[in-house]
C-alpha cells in the first residue's frame, strides 16, 4: 500500500507501459532502425521484463497471507522495469520533437531524478523506518552496524559477531559479507550460535550442469543454545571465553562498560563493540569468564538444563544440571536429566523413556 501511493511510482510505470505500446508501433520505425542494436534489444528486455513481473504478480497474489516484505525483490524488477521504459520513452519523444520540446523532456528528467534522491528511504534520517515492523525498528541500524563490521580488513576483520537482535530482523551473513564468520543471535526467547561446526551442505536443485552444493546454517541446526532469562550467565560467560567473538552489536543502554571492549561504531541507537587486543585485557576477560558461575537459582538452571537435553546438546545440558544439583540436592528431576544427557552421548540417540 505504501508503495503504490507513491506517485513517482505511479509515473515511472505509467511511462514504461507507455514505451510498451510504443515499442510495438515503432519496430519498423527509423527511430528503431537507427539504432537497432540498442533500442532494439532494450525493447525486448522491457518486454520480457513485463511478462516477468505479471507473472509474479500473479503468483504472488494467490498467496493468502500478503506482507509487503515479500514483494522486495518485484519492486526492485519493477524499478529496473520503469528505468528501462523512461529511457525509451525519453528517446522516442525526443526523436519525434524539436529542441525547446527536448530542452523541456530534459528538465523534466533532471526534476524527477531530483526528487527521487530526495525521496528513497534512507537509514541515517529514519525515513526507512516505513518498511520495518515497528517491533523491530531497530532492523536497520543493526544491518547498518553488521555492514560496517564486515567491511573491517586486516587486524580488525571479524571472526565472530553477537547480536543482540532478533536474527529475523537483520539479514545476517549477507550484510556481513563475510560468510565464514561466527554469529550469536536471539531466535525467540533463545540466543543461538551459528558456527563452521553448525553448517550443513545441502544439495542445490534445478541446476543445469551437473551437482552443485552449498553450505548454509538453519534455525534448527546450532551449536550453542541458551534461553533468556535463564542462560544469561552462561550466554556471558561464553562470550568472555571465546575470543573469536571479537565484534558485539547491541543498544546502547546495554552495551558492556567494562574492561576488555571499546565502542567503535553507533549507528542511532546501536552500537558495535570491539574486543581489544591487549593481551592484559583478553587475558582478565578469560579470567572473569573462568570464575563466572552459571547461575544461583537452582530451578532456573533445571529448565535450561531440560531445554538443552531437547535440543539435543547433551554436553551442555551436563554442565547446567550438574550446576543445577550442586545448587539443591533434591532435584530429582535434573538427576533424571543428568542420566537421559549421559545416555545420548554414549549412544548417540535420545532415550526412548
Amino acid at each position: 500500500r505504501i508503495f503504490f501511493n507513491d506517485p513517482i511510482v505511479i509515473i515511472l510505470t505509467c511511462l514504461a507501459v507507455f514505451a510498451v505500446f510504443a515499442s510495438m508501433r515503432t519496430f519498423r520505425s527509423p527511430w528503431l532502425n537507427s539504432r537497432s542494436a540498442h533500442n532494439g534489444h532494450l525493447l525486448q528486455c522491457l518486454l520480457r521484463l513485463f511478462t516477468n513481473l505479471a507473472v509474479l504478480l500473479l503468483i504472488y497474489s494467490s498467496k493468502g497471507h500478503k506482507e509487503l516484505r515479500f514483494l522486495h525483490d518485484w519492486i526492485v524488477l519493477l524499478l529496473v522495469t520503469n528505468a528501462i521504459g523512461l529511457y525509451l520513452a525519453a528517446a522516442f519523444i525526443s526523436a519525434h520533437s524539436g529542441p525547446l520540446k527536448r530542452a523541456i523532456l530534459y528538465a523534466a528528467i533532471a526534476v524527477f531524478a531530483l526528487s527521487t534522491l530526495i525521496r528513497f528511504p534512507r537509514a541515517h534520517n529514519g525515513s526507512n523506518r516505513i518498511w520495518a515492523w515497528q517491533r523491530s525498528r531497530h532492523a536497520s541500524e543493526v544491518n547498518q552496524c553488521l555492514d560496517w563490521v564486515g567491511r573491517q580488513h586486516e587486524k580488525h576483520k571479524p571472526t565472530g559477531v553477537f547480536i543482540d537482535h532478533n536474527i529475523y530482523g537483520v539479514a545476517g551473513h549477507s550484510v556481513l559479507h563475510q560468510a565464514n564468520v561466527d554469529i550469536i543471535a536471539p531466535l525467540n526467547s533463545e540466543f543461538r550460535e551459528w558456527d563452521k561446526a553448525a553448517k550443513r551442505q545441502h544439495h542445490v536443485p534445478f541446476v543445469l550442469s551437473g551437482n552443485a552444493y552449498t553450505m548454509v546454517n538453519t534455525f534448527h541446526d546450532c551449536s550453542f543454545v541458551c534461553t533468556i532469562p535463564e542462560g544469561a550467565a552462561r550466554l556471558v560467560r561464553h562470550l568472555l571465553l571465546n575470543q573469536r567473538y571479537n565484534y558485539l552489536v547491541m543498544p546502547s543502554e546495554r552495551a558492556l562498560n567494562q574492561t576488555g571492549y571499546n565502542k567503535v561504531k553507533e549507528c542511532g541507537e546501536m552500537v558495535v563493540l570491539r574486543r581489544t587486543k591487549d593481551k592484559k585485557q583478553n587475558n582478565k576477560l578469560i579470567e572473569l569468564g573462568t570464575k563466572s558461575i552459571l547461575g544461583r537459582n537452582a530451578a532456573a538452571l533445571e529448565r535450561e538444563g531440560e531445554m538443552l537435553v531437547m535440543a539435543g546438546k547433551a554436553d551442555q545440558a551436563i554442565e547446567v544440571l550438574e550446576a543445577a544439583v550442586q545448587l539443591d540436592r533434591t532435584l530429582n528431576r535434573a538427576k533424571r536429566l543428568l542420566q537421559f544427557a549421559a545416555y545420548m552421548i554414549k549412544t548417540g540417540k535420545f532415550p526412548e523413556q
